[in-house]
Formats: C-alpha cells, sequence, structure tokens
C-alpha cells in the first residue's frame, strides 16, 4: 500500500450498469467497492512492518452537473475547488473514518 488517494468512477447513461459494477449484488458477486475494501484491509492486516494505516471514504454522485453527498445526502450544495498547494476536492464533502 504505496499510494495515499484513489478515486473509482463509474460513467455512462441510465441503465448501464454503474451501481452493479460498483456494489455488485446479493448473489454473491461483489462490485468493485467491495472486493477494493476487502483487499486494502488484508494488506493492512498482513503489514509486519509496524505501519500506520488511515482509511477514510467519501462518496459522490454527479447528476446533471450537481453534486450529491452520499454519505450526507441532505447535506448544502457542494462546491469543485482547485488551489495549487492542495490539489482540486469537493468543498463541503462528508469524510468518514473506516475503523
Amino acid at each position: 500500500l504505496k499510494g495515499f488517494n484513489a478515486t473509482v468512477l463509474a460513467y455512462g447513461q441510465s441503465g448501464a450498469g454503474k451501481t452493479y459494477t460498483m456494489f455488485g449484488d446479493d448473489a454473491g458477486n461483489p462490485g468493485i467497492i467491495p472486493r477494493g475494501v476487502a483487499e486494502i484491509f488484508q494488506r493492512i492486516a498482513a503489514d509486519d512492518g509496524g505501519g500506520i494505516f488511515v482509511v477514510k471514504a467519501s462518496m459522490l454522485e454527479i447528476y446533471m452537473e450537481e453534486m450529491k453527498d452520499l454519505l450526507r445526502p441532505t447535506s448544502h450544495k457542494l462546491r469543485l475547488r482547485e488551489s495549487a498547494f492542495e490539489g482540486i476536492w469537493v468543498e463541503g464533502l462528508h469524510h468518514i473514518y473506516v475503523p
């Protein structure tokens, strides 16, 4: 685990299978997100180098040019921001720490 940020993006028209690809189904076919999270925590558990790991997550939907925080759906309007020092981020997007 040498990276520090990751983005998983699904793009396409309605009914194309974005949700299925991301989350999978209840019949034992996990999508990209459950597989990725499982892999991250397997690698953390296998680390014997005494590393310190912090895992945070946020989920964002962009629809009709509007951004919606999927972890806090009633939040205010989100704005895309950019800084030479901090890069690009979504102002007001809720992050949760994953234990």
